[in-house]
């Protein structure tokens, strides 16, 4: 069956980050193998269209320091892109959304937020999950992100990272429950985007 407008907007939102990507070589330099930045939303779903604005979240991959009594590394919570790297990226966005003439990002930029794999996972279940914006930020990392910089980072540290997490439940003893949170949670979610994208294909 075939969707004319789907397909349009298909298009649209390709080229669009296309052009977007083509601008942002000094973010991505910033970036390098340390973190990536992604697109939720529309753009996430390859459905924007002309009036759609950009929902992008900047993720860092966990900073490693050696443990001096161990040697081994370990992480430190923070994030291997440093926040003077992570206002210079959104510099770049900003600019570059601009002068492609996307609309603003939403909130005055409230929502261009930088994070670190840890400040994703370790706010899981906790009462600042949702004021730090991190529940959406994870959930729409997993249920429809798509990478705008940063490939190899969002697909072997960020992503797996998020959606082992997503995939289970770890008791008291470590051990992870696999798809218990899925069943609970994330399936009826992703059951709800379904019947929303057949209800106005």
């Amino acid at each position: 069956m075939n969707y004319p407008e789907i397909e349009r907007r298909k298009a649209y939102t390709t080229a669009r980050v296309r052009a977007l990507r083509g601008r942002l070589g000094d973010a991505d330099e910033l970036l390098g193998y340390d973190g990536c930045v992604y697109a939720t939303g529309s753009f996430g779903r390859l459905e924007a269209g002309e009036n759609s604005d950009l929902d992008l979240f900047i993720v860092g991959l966990n900073e490693q320091r050696q443990n001096p009594e161990t040697k081994k590394l370990e992480a430190t919570g923070e994030s291997r892109v440093s926040n003077l790297n992570a206002i210079c990226i959104k510099a770049d966005l900003i600019r570059s959304v601009s002068d492609l003439g996307l609309p603003e990002f939403d909130g005055d930029g409230k929502y261009l937020r930088h994070y670190s794999v840890d400040d994703l996972l370790n706010t899981l279940g906790k009462s600042e999950d949702d004021a730090s914006n991190t529940l959406t930020a994870r959930l729409l990392l997993t249920l429809e992100s798509r990478c705008l910089l940063g490939q190899i980072s969002y697909e072997k540290g960020l992503g797996p990272s998020c959606r082992e997490v997503l995939a289970g439940f770890r008791g008291s003893s470590g051990r992870v429950h696999a798809g218990l949170l899925r069943q609970r949670y994330l399936a009826p979610l992703e059951d709800i985007l379904h019947k929303l994208r057949s209800q106005y294909a």
